[in-house]
């Protein structure tokens, strides 16, 4: 089990019309390059009152702490190469790996005397909420729904890279006061 932990910033709250999902936040986590990703929370009024998430638009720029634990998938039979998914046993908190990259980029940097380069290795994990059933229906608005874009440290990577192909990751967030 490995537990990754990331404070992101909100940078957006969005209100909704639909009847189940009264909140939407957006989070950044910026990096030392400058660029920035975005990851998101759609909330119904449950989650928010399971989190301590205030229903209000001055959360922006306020620091949420997302703690992520790998587990295993839980299936309905023993063996992972022949089970299904048990949707029955996943959790609201429960995240799917869709997936974990690393890129690695030189370039050039003609701004410093003598000229050189910028050696610079982006790791990423991409989280998000399980559908239900396995399908997604782009009408339908799932709640909660959490879709998270990491970046992860070396260490993180590599213990990532070790999990075994039948993990995911629960996660837990709270305000930062």
């Amino acid at each position: 089990m490995i537990e990754v932990r990331k404070e992101l910033r909100i940078s957006e709250v969005i209100a909704t019309n639909a009847s189940n999902v009264p909140l939407q936040i957006v989070l950044a986590g910026g990096h030392r390059s400058g660029k920035d990703i975005e990851s998101s929370l759609t909330l119904d009024a449950a989650t928010c009152a399971r989190h301590k998430i205030p229903k209000i638009f001055s959360l922006v720029g306020r620091t949420i702490v997302c703690t992520f634990r790998s587990r295993e998938i839980p299936l309905l039979q023993k063996e992972p190469w022949q089970g299904q998914i048990d949707f029955g046993a996943i959790e609201d908190d429960c995240l799917e790996i869709e997936s974990l990259n690393r890129e690695e980029t030189i370039r050039p940097n003609s701004h410093i005397i003598p000229a050189g380069r910028i050696d610079e290795t982006l790791r990423t994990l991409v989280l998000s909420s399980f559908s239900k059933g396995g399908k997604r229906h782009s009408r339908d608005v799932p709640c909660p729904f959490y879709q998270f874009i990491l970046w992860l440290t070396e260490g993180e990577y590599e213990a990532c890279k070790l999990l075994p192909v039948n993990s995911m990751f629960k996660v837990d967030f709270h305000l930062l006061k």
